[in-house]
């Protein structure tokens, strides 16, 4: 049923979409022999070179790309701002045209680089109500994007999802939730796709309702693709698959060397973090 990514121009009435999310800061492949994948440069790479080749792809990051807990950097300053902004712009180089943010976050990276935010401010969807909503012409389809969080009342959710249904033929909410969130998040918004976030990676599309949920991998070493087809009055999933960011694909040397340059600045070394060559 999937081709290779990208690999034509879908028709009017199939929807490809690639999703990223909980990447937290993921900037090389781990080292672990049976399962090097991940890494930055790899991220960017492959889905530059998907959006290149198929350019009615959408490109969805569902949140969390932020590090969380402890990073291979000092705790300098400079190496924070310098991270950060290697973060923001992997977001337009990879062509990711909306992601989830939450408000304390969207602050952060106002302060933290302000220069490279503008850039995409238009591209962050800030999880908190009433609710931001993004609406795109997805291959001849109006399509609305908007981003919410777990935590939000029902009545909230009802009314941005009841909206995003009245202004577009296709919806797809960005959920700071996991797979058991996310079905109240699927339930009350009945949007088309719900992407999910903070360690939602159900391996074929659940149900619930109208709503297909999928996820977009692990923690940076995945992303997600989906396919949607017209049934009816809504849309569903025809095919969803995660690619392993293993080396097998595109790589973007830009970003790879942006990384070792980074971590032979501010971190214990390159050779020390990783094994891996990409």
């Amino acid at each position: 049923m999937a081709t290779t990514p990208g690999e034509s121009e879908p028709a009017g009435d199939r929807l490809v979409l690639y999703l990223t999310g909980e990447t937290r800061g993921n900037l090389t492949p781990c080292a672990c022999p049976d399962a090097p994948w991940g890494g930055l440069g790899r991220r960017v790479g492959f889905l530059r070179d998907a959006a290149q080749r198929n350019p009615q792809a959408l490109v969805l990051d569902a949140g969390g790309f932020l590090p969380v807990g402890e990073v291979p950097l000092r705790d300098d300053p400079e190496a924070g701002r310098r991270l950060v902004t290697l973060l923001l712009n992997s977001i337009s180089a990879s062509g990711i045209v909306m992601t989830a943010v939450e408000p304390g976050v969207a602050s952060f990276l106002r302060r933290t680089a302000p220069i490279e935010t503008a850039r995409i401010e238009e591209s962050l969807l800030i999880t908190h109500p009433p609710g931001q909503i993004r609406l795109r012409n997805w291959n001849g389809h109006k399509t609305a994007i908007y981003a919410v969080d777990r935590s939000w009342a029902d009545d909230d959710l009802r009314s941005i999802g009841d909206r995003a249904r009245a202004l577009s033929e296709v919806t797809i909410v960005l959920a700071r939730a996991n797979a058991i969130d996310g079905r109240r998040v699927a339930r009350l918004t009945q949007a088309d796709v719900v992407a999910l976030s903070r360690g939602g990676r159900p391996k074929s599309a659940l149900l619930e309702g109208r709503s297909s949920m999928v996820g977009a991998g692990k923690l940076g070493k995945e992303v997600a693709e989906v396919v949607l087809v017209p049934d009816g009055l809504h849309w569903r999933v025809e095919h969803y698959e995660h690619h392993p960011m293993d080396g097998e694909g595109p790589l973007d040397s830009g970003f790879r060397a942006a990384v070792k340059t980074l971590l032979e600045d501010y971190g214990p070394g390159w050779e020390v973090l990783t094994t891996v060559l990409d």
